[in-house]
């Protein structure tokens, strides 16, 4: 039994997000941590990504069209891929994005379609209400997950250069 009541944020809800911003900044300033200008830019940039992403998401969830709801998640997971390919990485090689991409969205495309039908009961899987929060969660995960590995793979590939040199001009392939 499923219940579709959902709370509204009111303007209340918004001033209380706004008043510990400013209890954040005003500790900033007296703390002289330097941390003011940027909390205020990036509750700016909160606000306005969040509003049109509300507005883009209502379309979506009022339509229920597949195509929607499917080029939703795919912008998110190359908006994920991009942060994680080109902001997040120490380091990078051709063809990073696209391995990265792959991952990131094809895991979770999967996990949250299996997830929204086997877990949620969701039917058809991809319902936007349930299918879009659960796929953005599963984009937050792959990033860190992929973030570490990429992190731990070109690290190790760093420390042992000079093997990994020396193994390839003895006529190593590249998966030895």
């Amino acid at each position: 039994m499923e219940s579709n009541t959902q709370t509204a944020l009111s303007w209340g809800n918004v001033g209380i997000a706004a008043l510990l911003l400013g209890i954040n900044a005003g500790l900033s300033i007296w703390l002289k941590l330097g941390l003011s200008c940027n909390l205020i830019v990036a509750a700016l940039r909160c606000v306005a990504q969040l509003t049109v992403l509300g507005m883009v998401l209502k379309q979506i969830f009022e339509t229920q069209n597949p195509v929607y709801i499917f080029g939703m998640a795919l912008v998110l997971g190359v908006l994920a891929a991009v942060e994680v390919s080109y902001w997040r990485a120490k380091r990078r090689f051709p063809g990073m994005f696209m391995g990265t991409l792959c991952a990131i969205v094809g895991s979770a495309l999967v996990v949250g379609l299996f997830g929204n039908a086997y877990a949620l009961n969701m039917d058809p899987a991809y319902t936007a209400v349930k299918f879009i929060p659960t796929v953005g969660m599963l984009f937050g995960n792959c990033m860190i997950g992929v973030s570490i590995g990429l992190g731990t793979v070109m690290d190790a590939l760093d420390s042992r250069r000079d093997r990994i040199e020396a193994m390839l001009c003895f006529g190593a392939s590249r998966w030895e």
